[in-house]
């Protein structure tokens, strides 16, 4: 038998000038399964209710209307809340959702806690088993090859990606050129990873074939005051991490050291890194807020190159005897310095402002030696506003991205591991003026 059951709330109120009755009735009825069961009236209240004035007494007999009093006025003492604003570039978990819920494309969000739990030493630790996305880590160690819907997955062999814009903390990883090196790029340090697959995913990846990968680093307020890591396995491996963040009154800081080292599985193939990373933040008003960046990378890396079917079948860990004569290897410095600062001008609009020098030093030992010098100069001006258009949702995005890229080659001969004849030296130019827009139409 359906059970149905209806509450039936009824007020009566009898009131004079004053004092004021006020009478309340319920009747409820429900069903049961052996039938239907009534409810009685239950009188819930019978109350008195004095309004200021004073209070007649029961015994006085009303005799007309009586002239009103003039209300007291109690004065309570000031109340004052604050809280910790969060910075405007990094909203909230649920925000961030309901924004990748706009995109008319494909995003996969990954926050630091589904990666950090295990082993996390290159990009291909945190984006692993991503729909959409192909990472393989390149002779087992630090460096990797990442690919988004099949963009760039001709592997150029010298350690860079193309066709995917790579950005942290509204700076260009991914040079004017078009080249990012993944070696340069530390998951441990990020809170969360956004990447937005295939050109038409994004804003940030409207030049880019393969997409963009938008990266966001801890602050001092959301990072531990103090927090030590550490990571060991085997063949050699061992991943160091400490970190410490802190908040005084409008400033805020984030910095944190790590260390990677490994043997590898194969002859040859042992490399480390050292990294430094930090951020202060300057919250000038609730609507300013500032943030700069530095960071500095240092590593290096035994290549084992490839070899044939046959040679891995009989040893999977042997090296390929030219990599073993010439002593292949990659070495390479990195310095980040950026700018980053958001102004809401309104509650319906806002403007953010970047810029940032990035350098890099690469020497990378193979049949040849190259040795590349880029000084990389760029910044990015976007406004984003919300403002109803025709009593139309109008939500509208405005950006320009400038990129400039000094680089300087150089080609020596590989001469058992050491530079021999220059065979070839140039320099080089690229410049990118982006200019985009979005404004929705539906």
């Amino acid at each position: 038998m359906r059970c149905q059951g209806r509450i039936s709330f009824l007020k009566f109120t009898i009131a004079v000038e004053r004092p004021v009755y006020q009478t309340y009735v319920m009747l409820t009825h429900h069903c049961g399964d052996r039938g239907l069961l009534f409810g009685s009236l239950v009188f819930l209240c019978v109350g008195v209710i004095t309004v200021p004035g004073g209070v007649a007494s029961e015994d006085k007999q009303l005799q007309g209307p009586q002239r009103p009093t003039a209300p007291s006025i109690t004065h309570l003492p000031e109340v004052r809340v604050t809280a910790k604003l969060r910075p405007m570039p990094l909203p909230e978990p649920d925000e961030a959702t309901r924004q990748l819920g706009k995109t008319p494309g494909a995003v996969n969000r990954v926050e630091a806690k589904q990666y950090r739990e295990a082993k996390t030493s290159n990009l291909r630790d945190a984006l692993d088993y991503q729909p959409g996305i192909w990472v393989q880590s390149r002779h087992g160690l630090i460096e990797t090859h990442i690919s988004i819907r099949g963009s760039g997955i001709q592997f150029p062999g010298a350690g860079d990606e193309r066709g995917i814009w790579v950005w942290q903390d509204g700076v260009s990883l991914t040079r004017a050129d078009g080249v990012f090196s993944p070696f340069l790029f530390d998951p441990l340090f990020k809170k969360e990873l956004l990447v937005w697959r295939g050109a038409s995913a994004s804003d940030d990846a409207a030049s880019a074939l393969g997409g963009a990968i938008v990266a966001r680093s801890y602050t001092g307020y959301d990072s531990p005051v103090l927090q030590a890591r550490t990571e060991a396995g085997s063949f050699g491996y061992v991943r160091a991490l400490l970190s410490s963040g802190w908040v005084d009154g409008p400033w805020d800081g984030y910095t944190a050291v790590s260390h990677f080292s490994e043997n590898g599985f194969r002859q040859h193939a042992s490399g480390n890194s050292e990294r430094v990373f930090s951020n202060l933040g300057w919250e000038a008003t609730p609507d300013i807020q500032t943030r700069w960046i530095y960071e500095w990378t240092q590593g290096f890396s035994l290549l084992p190159m490839t070899v044939t079917r046959q040679q891995a079948l009989e040893d999977p860990q042997a090296a390929a005897p030219f990599a073993l004569q010439n002593n292949t290897r990659r070495a390479y410095t990195f310095h980040l310095l950026g700018w980053d600062s958001s102004w809401l001008c309104s509650p319906d609009a806002r403007l953010d402002f970047s810029a940032y020098w990035m350098y890099s030093d690469i020497s990378s030992f193979v049949v040849i030696l190259f040795n590349e010098l880029a000084n990389d100069f760029g910044g990015r001006i976007q406004y984003t506003c919300n403002i109803p258009l025709w009593n139309r949702p109008n939500e509208c995005t405005l950006g320009f991205y400038p990129q400039f890229d000094l680089l300087r080659n150089n080609q020596f001969r590989n001469v058992a591991g050491l530079p021999g004849r220059l065979l070839s030296s140039r320099d080089a130019e690229a410049a990118n003026l982006i200019f985009w827009q979005r404004i929705p139409t539906g």
